[in-house]
């Protein structure tokens, strides 16, 4: 084989395994999650992949997140300006965060 067909190869042989990378990164189960944080400290980690809801409960108030076709929101929550229930959704296509500074609440995806 030439040099110049074994370059060729190469190539067709990277971009081969970059597409299969992406797409088992696309459509297998896994991967991605939501971190949600209370007053700093991990409450918890989910998989995107999994609608539930989620009931927080502390000192400073009560927050529910819901987890559903991959993406997440704030449903409800017991602050006073309910700002974070008006955030816009987020997931891995739409990266952000959820703040609910008076609950002392953070939720975000991460990979």
């Amino acid at each position: 084989m030439s040099d110049r067909k074994k370059e060729w190869f190469a190539v067709g042989l990277m971009i081969f395994a970059a597409v299969v990378v992406i797409l088992c990164m696309r459509f297998l189960p896994g991967g991605s999650r939501v971190v949600i944080t209370c007053d700093g400290e991990v409450y918890g980690e989910y998989s995107l992949n999994e609608n539930q809801e989620i009931l927080i409960q502390t000192q400073w108030g009560e927050n529910r997140i819901v987890i559903e076709n991959q993406t997440v929101k704030m449903k409800s929550a017991s602050c006073p300006d309910k700002l974070c229930v008006h955030m816009s959704p987020i997931s891995e296509e739409t990266p952000g965060v959820i703040v609910c500074l008076p609950n002392k609440v953070i939720v975000e995806c991460k990979e």
